[in-house]
């Protein structure tokens, strides 16, 4: 009897969507996802269940168990449009559709295309776009800047033309659209779309978890997303609870508020001062030896003690990097060492300063293993890195600064 149980949990399992997840630390792991809370996900993998803290966790991505890939690859499931759907962004970048879009007294009445309903107030909306009612989307002209008012897009025959006002309410035949003083109302056939006027000192929205991306072109930002009876229910940070199925969801990113990865930070300032002088060649090999993001120097993916990793940076000796990260987190983690393709002859020293106050000093040589770092920026303005030589000669000598992130 335990065994058919067991069997039967493995067929579910293996019925149900599969995802891969990402840890900070470069792991990745796939599996059906079977428990999802604001502290722990938990993947049946094969038949053994793993548990991950939320707080480890940097990403989920919905793999295809296509048999052609035995390790399932990342499912690309991006929507067809819809036409006869009405978008919404809102101030947080979260866009959902929905069938019908109607307003009164500020709060906007959204019927969802399973039929369900979803009650917004305006002043999280930043824009609505409606469907053409001939399918062809109209181009929308260029917004100002600064507006002083909500602003109402309107279809004509060639193009389309932009009117400043109040939006008023929205049924489903006209926008009531108040102009210096005089309501105006136009019918919504004419309305591609409505931008709502959002005063600079309006509170913002909380900060999201975790940012989801489905097959429906859906995204959202979340305060909280759990697992509930084959559901995801996410709490959005613009107020209304959300239930997506679990097998439309594309992928998760549980980074978003989290932690800023250096790699994806622009540098404030990039030198590479080389050892000799090459003349005219130096504009060359800067180019070749300036940091890489996200791969290694020879532009294969970055590998530590025969791990590879998906985010870091890669910088050969005499690099200097001056990164702005003020308010951007509290600690500083990363795994360095020399890059495994030249592990045997590399060596260098590693310096990370914050504000010119010295935080890392160390020399990493091929033959050491990988060091984590972990460091306090939290009152750091300014963070350089230096990379330069240590004992030996210039030879191998990349450091890899790998999954290099500003955790909040």
């Amino acid at each position: 009897m335990g065994i058919l149980i067991l069997l039967a949990a493995v067929l579910a399992a293996a019925e149900s969507p599969q995802f891969q997840v990402g840890t900070i630390d470069g792991q990745t792991v796939a599996g059906a996802m079977v428990g999802l809370t604001d502290q722990e996900l938990t993947l049946d993998s094969s038949g053994a269940r793993r548990t991950f803290k939320l707080s480890d966790v940097r990403s989920l991505g919905r793999v295809d168990p296509a048999p052609s890939h035995p390790g399932g690859r990342a499912v690309d499931t991006a929507p067809k449009p819809d036409k006869t759907q009405v978008w919404l962004e809102m101030l947080d970048g979260s866009r959902l559709s929905c069938t019908r879009y109607e307003a009164t007294k500020g709060v906007a009445h959204l019927k969802l295309l399973a039929g369900s309903t979803l009650d917004v107030p305006t002043k999280f909306i930043a824009q609505v776009e409606f469907p053409p009612p001939d399918a062809q989307p109209a181009a929308w002209p260029e917004l100002p800047k600064d507006p002083g008012g909500d602003l109402i897009v309107v279809r004509k025959k060639e193009g389309t033309d932009l009117v400043e006002g109040v939006a008023g309410d929205v049924s489903a035949e006209t926008v009531q659209f108040n102009v210096d003083g005089e309501n105006v109302p136009v019918k919504l056939a004419k309305v591609a779309g409505l931008v709502y006027y959002h005063p600079p000192e309006a509170a913002p929205l909380p900060v999201a978890a975790c940012a989801i991306f489905d097959a429906a072109g859906w995204q959202l930002k979340a305060k909280s997303v759990a697992l509930a009876e084959g559901q995801l229910r996410v709490t959005t940070t613009f107020g209304p609870v959300v239930t997506r199925p679990l097998d439309s969801i594309r992928s998760i990113d549980f980074s978003a508020g989290r932690l800023v990865y250096l790699s994806d930070l622009p540098a404030a300032s990039v030198d590479w001062t080389p050892a000799l002088d090459f003349g005219k060649e130096n504009d060359t090999l800067a180019r070749f030896y300036q940091p890489h993001r996200d791969k290694s120097l020879d532009g294969g993916p970055l590998r530590l003690g025969n791990k590879t990793y998906a985010k870091g940076l890669a910088l050969s000796c005499r690099t200097r990097l001056l990164f702005k990260i003020a308010d951007q987190g509290k600690r500083l983690q990363a795994t360095a060492g020399i890059d495994d393709a030249v592990r045997d002859l590399g060596r260098v020293e590693l310096t990370i300063s914050g504000d010119g106050r010295k935080l890392y000093n160390g020399k990493l040589t091929g033959r050491d293993k990988p060091v984590d770092l972990d460091l306090d920026v939290a009152d750091v303005k300014k963070l350089e890195i230096v990379v330069d030589f240590a004992d030996g000669i210039d030879a191998g000598n990349y450091l890899d600064l790998c999954d290099a992130r500003i955790v909040k």
